[in-house]
C-alpha cells in the first residue's frame, strides 16, 4: 500500500489543536505528496534473468501477493506487469529454451499450522508482452505449484510439481498428464525439479515433513530423489542416498535440488 503525507496536514492539525475547532477540512483540498514505499511487492519467491536479453539487464521477479515485476536496467527500477488478483500468487518461474517465461501460482511450502493461510493459485501462466496469459487453469495444475521446469531439448516439454504429483506437458503447458508413476497420495507431493543438459529430469517426491515433525496419527511418506530414464519422462528410478556419513537418519522431509 502506498502512503501519502499532506503538506498541509501538520499545519492544520496544529491549528485544530490550538483553537479547539470542531469542524473538519475536506481531504480533497489538501496537496498530497507520495511518502512511500515506492514498491509494495511483498515477499519475493523467485527471479528470472531473461536469456533473450544479451545484456543481462532484463529481470523478472515473482511475488506471492503482487504478481510479477520487471526491470530492464539490471534491477535499478521495477514495474509491475499487468495482472489481476487471480494471477498474483506467484510461487515459481522458469524460462524455456524458446525463451518463454512460465509463471506458476499457489503457495505450497508453509509450516503445518500456517497452511490455512496459504494463498491458492489459479494455474500456470506465461509472460505475454506487458502482462500474463493463462495457459492452464487450476483444474489441470492444482491450486498449488511448487516448481516448474522446462526441458532444454524440447521447448514444448514443461513439468510442474505440487500436491497433484509430478505432471508433464508436451504442448507448452496447455495440458498435463502424470509423469512416470508419481501418483498423488495423502501427505505426499512433488517438491523440486531440475533438468540436466540432456533433458533428463531429477525430481523429489514425498512428504515435506519428517516423521519426527509429524503427528503420530498421520503417516508421512519419506521424500525420495528420482531420475528419469529418458528425456520423454516415461519412467523414473529411485536414486535416494542410502547412507550419508554423519547423517544418523534417512528420514527425509522436504528436499531441494541444486
Amino acid at each position: 500500500m502506498i502512503k501519502f503525507i499532506s503538506n498541509k496536514l501538520v499545519k492544520i492539525a496544529t491549528v485544530i489543536a490550538l483553537t479547539g475547532l470542531s469542524s473538519y477540512t475536506e481531504a480533497q483540498t489538501f496537496t498530497w505528496d507520495q511518502a512511500g514505499p515506492i514498491y509494495s511487492a511483498g515477499r519475493m519467491r523467485c527471479m528470472i534473468v531473461d536469456k533473450s536479453d544479451p545484456s543481462g539487464n532484463t529481470l523478472y521477479a515473482g511475488s506471492t501477493t503482487s504478481g510479477v515485476f520487471k526491470s530492464t536496467n539490471g534491477g535499478t527500477n521495477w514495474s509491475a506487469l499487468n495482472s489481476t488478483v487471480a494471477d498474483r500468487v506467484v510461487s515459481y518461474m522458469a524460462q524455456g529454451s524458446d525463451n518463454t517465461i512460465y509463471v506458476a501460482t499457489g503457495e505450497g511450502f508453509l509450516r503445518p499450522n500456517e497452511k490455512v493461510k496459504a494463498q491458492k493459485g489459479t494455474g500456470l501462466y506465461k509472460v505475454n508482452g506487458n502482462g500474463l496469459l493463462q495457459i492452464a487453469d487450476e483444474t489441470k495444475t492444482g491450486t498449488v505449484i511448487t516448481k516448474v521446469a522446462c526441458s532444454p531439448t524440447n521447448p514444448n516439454l514443461v513439468v510442474i510439481a505440487g500436491p497433484k504429483g509430478i505432471l508433464k506437458s508436451t504442448d507448452g503447458g496447455i495440458n498435463f498428464t502424470t509423469a512416470g508413476n508419481f501418483s498423488t497420495t495423502t501427505h505426499a507431493m512433488g517438491q523440486d525439479l531440475k533438468f540436466d543438459s540432456n533433458g533428463i529430469l531429477y525430481c523429489t517426491f514425498g512428504s515435506e515433513y519428517t516423521h519426527s515433525a509429524a503427528s503420530a496419527t498421520l503417516i508421512y511418506p519419506d521424500t525420495k530423489i528420482y531420475k528419469s530414464t529418458d528425456n520423454n519422462l516415461n519412467s523414473f528410478i529411485d536414486i535416494t542416498p542410502t547412507a550419508m556419513g554423519a547423517v544418523q537418519t534417512l528420514d527425509f522431509g522436504r528436499i531441494e535440488l541444486a
